[in-house]
């Protein structure tokens, strides 16, 4: 509900006028009338291509499109004219057949497209019956301030008391209030205005089947939910944006009454596709319908590609067509000049004594020719080779040894998991046996490309979650003030523990709350053995990736590092540093996206929680600061699904609390209000509830994350964690890290144990001391971030809050979002730097062999990621890609066009490096001598040097270098720099690219490549819908392309010039035949002989030789 809400606290923005600014559109609550008159688009869905009046003449003009077609549907109208050599039924006949295969073939894909459509427009969706709404209860109050805070009695109930009425989709119309239930897929793009959890307005969804996420995310009612009992009667519009295909980004406001305008973000936006989860009810307006919807418009086809086999193929047909020119050319005038010697009386067609090409005997002869000899052109080579693809296709698939077993997700299964079956016999090691098991294929979307596969020069691969696991493991922390830092070997901190889910973070607005208890009540049962240690040590993590429960350990040892440094210093009140500790944790608690997930199967246990993380580091960082007693407990807040506001909510709640305190859990439940909840900490004596006023999302252009919360005292406080490039420079100006000459001050780099206050900026030896454990963890391959905080005074905060609120409302994207990214920035300065965290992804199995072998086999590898220049150096030793003996070529230290263009010029002429000066008119080199040698460099360099490489002066030098190295690392690189590369590659190198990757940041440079390779990982599927083949690890790479892709290259390429060669044995014995039957254009083969020969005799057996037969065999 709408409690707590005052318009002031949405800016002083006026209401704006009843009519929709530019490139804006209004949608009427309430009005079906008013929505109407602007004519929106209805629900119906039409994805089909044909009907049946339009199928014969549309099939038609798509198949004629291609040249081949038309050229045979020439031959088969010159067959049937007096001058032909061959029976019309022969060659028309078979071109029929193969238009009538194609026009099956795509008659059947429009028709499943037609089931697809129907079943989509023919299902249910109940509707507010608005006009029985109006006439059996009286109108509602408006919408203002004075009745906003005060809850409706029928907010409580579990259904709603309104008429409803069940309409198909296809009946929807703009304007309509919606009501959807558990599990139910949303129809179209609604605005949420209300859902069952009555707190805060919370809704769970699925977006698996829009965006590829497999996880869920968190949306809001606007503003916390609107009145239900006024919702069918609310008069009022909504200005939002026109139809757009941007899933990130959606603005609209909200006007009722005489309120203020209310913001509208797409954290209150359900999409068409998205299903409902966790929430019992929801109730939304339709704003966009049909072809509208974000997701239609999102419904491009891929771009095309071709391989380079066809490319080949289709020149070596235009040469297939000259030739056949040419004979028919020569035929035509030898027979000219035969019938002009010889003057046969009874041949009266060659009685002219015209010997011209040009004459009508001329014209005729060539003809002739041209149908004896139109065997050349054979009419079923594109057929066959599609056969042959299929059949590549269909083997890849149901290869067992690139199939891997994982554990089935507990949400429902979607359309992009289709290429996950059970399969007996596959075993695997690491997933708990009561879980049931799916076996992982391989997926081939793009068949046509299968002999690609075997040509592949230029490997591009991302790192996180392609070469690396992507589980991540909270290795190691550095706190400013303690005096070392903290190395968790044994403890299994791991993003595994929660469920990796993608939960969208709470709204701007404060209509949400994070809710803390000290220490924790719900931990996983974990080895009380483990513990921190010192700096230094070896990291043997834990390596299996099941999914914990959270559930109370023994009462003897709740907390897995209770009684170590780290905990004893956080819980001891006299502890010189305790304050920037519980800082740290607690913002490691506060600020991130993870959301509690309760058991469906028991709700009311709470004992059964999981987390659902954005991304594994953030899911690592909340387990790290919930061993530590700082956990986030929005899940009390979850108990509004299972139990009534009342007595027996509290008759509830008091067994658990004397539960709890039975077990020696040092908090009780003391109460909870309908935003928060309140506990009592025995520890701290104190109630621990924070409010969340805004969020500002990571992003990946950002860098880093920022929540501003009001804690239980009143304080006004913004954490931030990103990249250290991101938060080091945005610290206060006393913090700023000494210089080089001053590093020696600090004796031995120890952080120095230190009484620090809640307001004292660290100091900037200190800021020194955490950047040095920013370089060690980096060079030993761990991801790396920095934690801060700023205290905000109220004054400060309301007018960054105005300014912030209004950037947020300007209707423009373009200037929405400078002046939304200029406000970030305002308060994101001035910070405290707390510490850093250091996280562990460990590599996949058989990355490093796979490596190995693909640059054996003189495939160059790039990897791209967005980590630290030290994280990819290391990794990229381990994983093979730099040799002990090979040359590292920095070029992040060359900040100018000059010095980058001197180097990369330097290393194409094999030179070492000087300070002579040379000159930079230098003409690059030429393309033809790029890939002449490779040699054992490798090239490193960052986002910033590889913008400066890429500048048109540059460009043709840098990748002339890069060709000559053994590899290429670029790191801290942007999505849109990913496929910058993969595009700059492919214009100036003639090599066959592959990009392999995992994330929805790896879909353009996948796209962008010849080959895209998705990997099923833990980041959703976007990655494997975009990319032509996809495969369960990166290991599988190694057998797809020097087994399946050499294969289907070799049978590809043997049976392409076979079919030219059987077919030129027809048509030269035809041209031989000619010199001995006086030019005639008589064949010499009858017709259903050819006609058996190539349908018969020559295309099947040739189809199924070419299509298994084996160039080496697996062992080689």
């Amino acid at each position: 509900m709408l409690q707590g809400f005052q318009p002031a606290s949405f800016g002083s923005v006026g209401v704006s006028k009843p009519h929709a600014n530019a490139g804006n559109r209004i949608t009427y609550l309430n009005s079906a009338t008013l929505n109407r008159s602007q004519h929106f688009r209805g629900n119906r869905i039409h994805t089909a291509k044909y009907t049946l009046l339009t199928f014969v003449p549309k099939n038609l003009f798509e198949q004629f499109r291609r040249v081949a077609n038309i050229y045979f549907l020439v031959l088969s109208v010159l067959t049937s004219m007096p001058f032909s050599p061959k029976n019309p039924v022969s060659l028309i006949g078979t071109f029929m057949a193969v238009l009538m295969f194609s026009a099956a073939k795509e008659a059947y894909e429009d028709y499943m497209r037609h089931l697809s459509d129907a079943d989509i427009n023919t299902r249910s969706v109940d509707v507010v019956d608005v006009s029985l709404c109006s006439s059996a209860t009286p109108p509602p109050p408006q919408m203002s301030p004075s009745n906003l805070d005060s809850p409706s009695p029928s907010l409580t109930l579990p259904l709603l008391q309104f008429p409803l009425k069940t309409l198909q989709w296809h009946q929807l119309e703009v304007g309509d209030l919606v009501l959807l239930r558990k599990n139910d897929e949303v129809p179209a793009d609604c605005l949420l205005l209300a859902t069952s959890d009555t707190d805060s307005g919370v809704c769970s969804i699925d977006s698996a089947n829009l965006d590829g996420e497999s996880s869920l995310k968190t949306l809001y009612a606007v503003h916390g939910g609107l009145p239900l009992d006024a919702i069918p009667s609310l008069r009022g519009r909504v200005e939002h944006e026109s139809p757009s295909p941007s899933l990130a980004s959606f603005r609209g406001t909200l006007h009722v009454g005489t309120a203020a305008p209310v913001l509208l973000t797409l954290n209150q936006l359900l999409l068409r596709g998205c299903s409902i989860r966790h929430t019992k009810w929801a109730v939304g307006v339709v704003l966009y319908a049909g072809h509208d919807t974000k997701s239609f418009l999102n419904g491009s086809a891929p771009p095309y590609k071709s391989s380079t086999v066809m490319h080949t193929m289709n020149r070596c047909l235009y040469f297939v067509f000259f030739v056949q020119g040419l004979l028919c050319t020569i035929n035509a005038i030898a027979m000219l000049t035969w019938s002009h010697a010889s003057r046969t009386p009874y041949l009266s067609t060659f009685n002219d004594t015209t010997t011209s090409i040009v004459s009508p005997n001329g014209g005729q002869g060539y003809l002739t020719f041209l149908v004896a000899y139109s065997n050349l052109i054979p009419i079923s080579l594109y057929v066959g080779i599609e056969v042959v693809k299929l059949i590549q296709k269909y083997l890849i698939e149901h290869d067992a040894d690139m199939a891997v077993c994982v554990v089935a997700p507990k949400t429902a299964m979607t359309p992009s998991m289709s290429m996950l079956d059970p399969v007996p016999g596959i075993s695997t090691s690491a997933a708990p046996t009561a879980a049931p098991m799916l076996t992982s294929f391989a997926k081939c979307r793009t068949s046509n490309l299968v002999e690609e596969l075997g040509q592949v020069e230029l490997v591009f691969t991302d790192k996180t979650g392609t070469l690396t696991c992507n589980e991540m493991v909270f290795s190691a922390c550095a706190i400013v003030g303690m005096p070392r830092a903290f190395a968790f070997d044994s403890l299994p901190i791991k993003a595994s523990s929660v469920s990796t889910a993608s939960a969208a973070p709470p709204p701007t607005s404060a209509c949400g709350s994070h809710r803390l208890h000290l220490p924790n009540l719900l931990i996983p049962r974990l080895s009380a053995s483990a513990g921190p240690r010192a700096l230094g040590s070896t990291n043997n993590c834990a390596s299996e990736s099941t999914i914990v429960d959270v559930q109370l350990t023994s009462p003897k040892k709740q907390f897995p590092l209770e009684g170590s440094d780290a905990w004893t210093s956080l819980y001891d009140s006299r502890h010189p540093n305790r304050t920037r500790q519980m800082d740290f944790w607690l913002c490691l608690a506060l600020c991130h996206s993870v959301a509690p997930e309760l058991d469906e199967d028991d709700p009311t246990n709470v004992m059964a929680i999981r987390y659902q993380a954005s991304s594994p580091d953030e899911g690592a960082m909340v387990a790290a600061a919930r061993q530590m007693g700082y956990a986030p407990s929005r899940w009390w807040s979850e108990l509004r699904f299972v139990c009534v506001v009342g007595k027996k909510e509290l008759d509830f709640c008091r067994p658990c609390a004397a539960m709890l305190s039975q077990r020696s859990i040092r908090i009780v439940f003391k109460c909870r209000s309908a935003a928060s909840v309140t506990v009592w900490n025995r520890a701290t004596h104190a109630e621990e509830t924070y409010r969340v006023l805004n969020v500002l999302e990571f992003h990946s252009a950002r860098r880093r994350m920022s929540i501003v919360v009001r804690a239980p005292d009143g304080r006004l406080r913004l954490f931030v964690k990103g990249a250290d490039a991101a938060i080091l420079k945005r610290l206060a100006t006393s913090a700023q890290p000494p210089s080089n000459d001053d590093d020696d001050d600090d004796g031995g780099g120890g952080g120095g144990e230190t009484t620090t206050s809640a307001n004292d900026p660290a100091s900037p030896h200190h800021v020194a001391w955490i950047t040095q454990h920013l370089t060690e963890y980096s060079e030993k391959g761990l991801r790396t971030l920095c934690v801060a905080v700023r205290n905000l005074d109220q004054a400060t905060y309301d007018a960054w809050s105005t300014t912030y609120q209004a950037a947020n409302m300007i209707h423009d994207p373009d200037l929405r979002e400078s002046h939304v990214a200029s406000a970030r920035n305002a308060i994101e300065r001035d910070l405290h730097l707390l510490g850093m965290t250091a996280i562990e992804d460990r590599l996949q199995d058989g990355v490093p062999d796979t490596i190995e072998q693909l640059l054996a086999a003189g495939i160059r590898v790039w990897v791209l990621t967005g980590d630290k220049e030290e994280t990819a150096i290391n990794v990229g030793h381990a994983c093979n890609v730099l040799r002990p003996t090979s040359r590292v070529h920095r070029l992040s230290k060359y900040k100018s066009e000059s010095d980058m263009y001197e180097f990369l010029a330097e290393l194409v002429d094999g030179m070492t490096c000087t300070n002579a000066p040379r000159p930079t008119s230098r003409p690059p080199p030429p393309v033809a001598t790029i890939s002449a040698k490779m040699t054992q460099d490798v090239m490193v360099l960052d986002g910033d040097a590889l913008a400066l490489a890429m500048l048109p002066s540059t460009r043709q030098v840098f990748i002339g270098a890069a060709m000559r190295c053994r590899a290429c690392i670029c790191c801290r690189v942007s999505p849109k720099q990913k496929a910058q590369v993969v595009q700059l590659a492919r214009d100036h190198v003639s090599v066959v690219t592959l990009a392999i990757g995992d994330g929805a940041n790896d879909v353009s440079m996948i796209q962008a490549a010849h080959l895209g390779i998705g990997i099923c990982g833990h980041e959703g599927t976007q990655a494997v819908r975009a990319s032509d083949y996809s495969i369960a690890q990166f290991r599988f790479l190694r057998k797809l392309l020097f087994v399946h892709g050499a294969w289907a290259y070799h049978r590809v390429c043997k049976f392409i010039l076979f079919y030219f060669y059987k077919n030129m044995l027809v048509v030269f014995t035809e041209y031989w035949f000619a010199w001995s039957s006086g030019f005639s254009g008589q064949i010499y083969f009858p017709d259903m002989l050819s006609l058996a020969y190539n349908a018969l005799f020559t295309s099947y057996p040739c189809v199924a030789g070419f299509s298994l037969d084996q160039v080496r065999s697996i062992d080689h």
